[in-house]
């Protein structure tokens, strides 16, 4: 029996040794990868979380870039100061191919200046058919620059103003009737850096 007494001695003390190893090795292991784990976890949504702020940097990045052509653009459309006279010149030369009396109002004096540009008021009187003015208006948009009109006023000169309704007979006097000469007038600003 001695020897079963030392095999029973030496299983007891590999059992004890066995849950030591356990208690003081494996437990404390095992936690340390739970915890680090939740830290993986932690440090991912962060990572998530700055990928998504890096893109949103880059998209603001394209965005601004975007932002700036289309400044650029637009500082075209601005009148140069000291330009006038070719503005008006060309205002003049717009209403002369179309046949078309002129009357300009502008004055630098009335300028409104905001952040160094300057905002001018216009009044256009223009005189002559109805399609030349619709001509004139045309050129005048395709222009390189922007005026903004904020009022238009269109009347018939001379002539009584017919009465019928569009769509309504005429007779064959009224047909042969001269076109009516229109007069219109254009309230508007121009904007000069």
């Amino acid at each position: 029996m001695p020897d079963n007494k030392k095999l029973l001695i030496i299983f007891s003390l590999l059992a004890l040794m066995s849950l030591g190893l356990l208690w003081w090795v494996i437990l404390p292991a095992a936690s340390a990868i739970g915890q680090n784990t939740s830290q993986i976890h932690e440090q991912r949504e962060k990572l998530d979380k700055l990928l998504s702020q890096g893109q949103s940097v880059r998209e603001n990045q394209k965005n601004v870039q975007a932002v700036k052509s289309e400044i650029n653009i637009l500082q075209e459309i601005w009148l140069n100061s000291g330009e006038e006279l070719e503005f008006i010149t060309d205002l003049e030369s717009a209403a002369e191919k179309n046949n078309l009396q002129q009357t300009i109002t502008f004055d630098n004096t009335q300028a409104n200046e905001k952040k160094g540009n300057k905002i001018i008021p216009l009044e256009l009187q223009l005189s002559g058919s109805l399609e030349n003015i619709l001509t004139y208006l045309a050129q005048i948009e395709a222009f390189d620059y922007y005026i903004n009109f904020q009022n238009i006023e269109l009347t018939k000169q001379g002539e009584e103003i017919n009465k019928k309704f569009p769509g309504q007979a005429q007779s064959e006097e009224e047909n042969k009737q001269a076109p009516s000469v229109l007069a219109m007038r254009l309230n508007g600003l121009t904007y000069w850096k």
